[in-house]
C-alpha cells in the first residue's frame, strides 16, 4: 500500500553571520587566523572590506563578530590599556 507523504519540502536558506577560523600547526608555533570581510545589515551588504581580525599586540589578536562598533571599541579599550602599560613596543 502506498503511502500519501508530500514530496520533500526544499529549504530556503540565507547566508548569514561571521566566518572566522583559527589554525594551529602541529608544533604549535604557527597560528593562522581568518575571517571574511563582508559587514551586513539584514541582507544588504553595507561594508565590503571590513576588518574583523584586530592586532592588539605584537603576540595578541582580537577577532570580532557582531556589532563592528562594539568590537572597534572594545579594539581601541585594549590597546590603549596594553600601551599604557608597554606591551605594545615591548618585544
Amino acid at each position: 500500500q502506498l503511502q500519501n507523504n508530500p514530496p520533500p519540502m526544499k529549504l530556503k536558506t540565507r547566508s548569514t553571520g561571521t566566518t572566522i577560523t583559527a589554525l594551529v600547526a602541529q608544533n604549535s608555533t604557527v597560528l593562522i587566523l581568518a575571517a571574511d570581510t563582508r559587514a551586513t545589515d539584514g541582507t544588504t551588504v553595507a561594508d565590503k572590506r571590513c576588518e574583523k581580525l584586530h592586532a592588539l599586540a605584537r603576540n595578541v589578536w582580537c577577532a570580532g563578530a557582531g556589532t563592528s562598533a562594539d568590537v572597534d571599541a572594545l579594539v581601541r579599550r585594549v590597546k590603549f590599556a596594553f600601551w599604557k602599560r608597554g606591551a605594545l613596543t615591548k618585544e
